[in-house]
């Protein structure tokens, strides 16, 4: 699958949500995860009981675990993470929960490595930047959602200038815009 333009994807049902937060501010780009920024995610990605969610560079998985409570055992919350070792610590957090419905992927710094058409929703929340490969990456998001799918792309401005794709994840060109 290629991707279509946004005009193209909205055309066929793909609801796109970009957010883009100042560093200046405490936002939900900057800040741990909390209530507040899951109660958003829920309401702009319209996650429901038994939704099809995936947590794209889930970190230590709180963003997933607080999901998976709001979906429910009839829904299904896909947790990537990149490298061996950042997987390990995903599902051992995981697995030291009663959630039966939390599925840990090791992600792909191209590619999502999920299934096809299998998603709702999906979010990366202050992931974006590490992509070196957008365009690739892009791709497999867009075939990872069902028809109607949302997706929700939060992240952070550089402090400095924009950077080209593999130069975004440090120093003062750390960010996208």
């Amino acid at each position: 699958m290629t991707i279509p333009n946004f005009s193209k994807l909205v055309k066929h049902g793909y609801f796109i949500v970009l957010v883009l937060c100042t560093t200046a501010s405490l936002s939900c780009a900057q800040a741990p995860g909390n209530q507040s920024d899951v109660n958003w995610l829920i309401e702009v990605l319209d996650i429901k009981d038994g939704s099809t969610v995936a947590d794209i560079g889930a970190g230590d998985g709180d963003q997933t675990l607080a999901i998976s409570q709001h979906i429910r055992s009839k829904g299904t919350i896909y947790s990537t993470e990149l490298g061996t070792e950042s997987v390990k610590e995903l599902r051992k957090s995981v697995e030291n929960t009663d959630f039966s419905n939390i599925t840990v992927l090791e992600g792909h710094p191209d590619r999502t490595n999920l299934p096809i058409e299998c998603c709702d929703a999906i979010f990366l929340r202050r992931v974006y930047h590490h992509i070196t490969n957008p365009k690739a990456f892009n791709n497999s998001l867009f075939t990872s959602l069902k028809p109607g799918g949302r997706l929700a792309i939060i992240d952070f401005k550089p402090r400095g200038s924009e950077a080209d794709p593999g130069g975004r994840a440090s120093g003062s060109q750390h960010g996208v815009t």
